[in-house]
């Protein structure tokens, strides 16, 4: 429609509902193939490559590790409950001691 009628590319897009710069990249694809109209290739796609397997040593460390967070996470969720108390009694600690400051 562009090259047949000679009009801008940005007026055909917005009448068939395309992009104006998509429009524009087939208009260019269409003239560098000596009037071939060729359907616009998709990306290549990159090779997929299988993940290495961990040597004996990476797999001790990587197991080593694990257990490591696992303990971790569980401190972690047995020291919640004792650190939202304590900072709230911080809190009130703080909240009296501002007081006390305001009136002496």
């Amino acid at each position: 429609m562009v090259v047949s009628s000679g009009r801008m590319a940005t007026a055909v897009a917005g009448e068939v509902g395309l992009h104006p710069t998509l429009l524009c990249r087939w208009v260019r694809q269409l003239g560098a193939g000596a009037g071939k109209a060729e359907a616009p290739r998709p990306a290549a796609v990159p090779s997929l490559k299988p993940l290495p397997v961990p040597t004996a040593d990476q797999a001790a460390e990587i197991a080593r590790l694990r257990r490591e967070c696992d303990r971790l996470r569980l401190e972690r969720d047995i020291l919640k409950p004792d650190y939202a108390a304590s900072s709230a009694g911080l809190e009130v600690a703080q909240t009296r001691n501002i007081e006390a400051f305001a009136e002496g």
